[in-house]
């Protein structure tokens, strides 16, 4: 089993490092994924948006990366495409309150882990829900509510594209820490989330 050594990772900066590593190592076949799905996901999405007036982002696990923001993606922390667009998500990866950042990355990472012993349908019927603290573009930090739920598996199964939609939460505490529920849609039934105190690559 392969360690991420967190020796050398400043723990309040682990969210980019440990998740992204893991999902670095997940490998797809060109002939397992088809890219007209995911334009015909971002018609959908932009409609979808601006009916809830929710910033929603398809995140492409194939190349690593954001595909697609909604127009009025985070309008909500008051940034534009123009600031955020270049850098993708490592701009909003270093908005992230310091103090959430670990506990995010190991949350996704497990999160991410139990998706994987999910059958397809089961995959199709959970979302994760995040909530933690943003910095907005005026330098004050803000509490959000981040729900990742898959749209796309390729052939095998594996995770292939997800959708996040990110808005403002109810709860504005900013002194209170990041929380996570994996929840099946279709049951109502929330599945607790843990984290790993040592992640791995596995």
């Amino acid at each position: 089993m392969t360690k991420i050594e967190n020796e050398n990772i400043d723990p309040r900066n682990a969210i980019y490092e440990i998740v992204m590593k893991y999902m670095a190592n997940l490998q797809f076949e060109p002939q397992n994924i088809d890219y007209h799905k995911l334009e015909k996901h971002k018609l959908v999405v932009e409609t979808l948006a601006r009916l809830s007036n929710s910033s929603i982002q398809i995140f492409d696990l194939n190349k690593n990366k954001i595909a697609f923001f909604s127009k009025n993606y985070a309008h909500l922390l008051g940034y534009n495409k123009d600031e955020f667009e270049a850098l993708n998500y490592a701009f909003f990866e270093a908005k992230i309150h310091p103090d959430d950042k670990y506990d995010l990355a190991m949350f996704g990472l497990s999160s991410l882990k139990l998706f994987k012993e999910l059958s397809n349908d089961e995959k199709l019927n959970h979302k994760v829900v995040y909530e933690f603290r943003m910095l907005n573009s005026i330098g004050k930090y803000v509490r959000v509510i981040d729900q990742y739920q898959i749209l796309e598996l390729d052939t095998t199964g594996q995770i292939w594209l997800m959708m996040s939609t990110l808005d403002l939460s109810p709860n504005q505490d900013v002194e209170s820490s990041v929380k996570c529920q994996i929840l099946n849609f279709r049951t109502g039934k929330i599945i607790p989330s843990s984290v790993d105190n040592k992640p791995s690559l596995e």
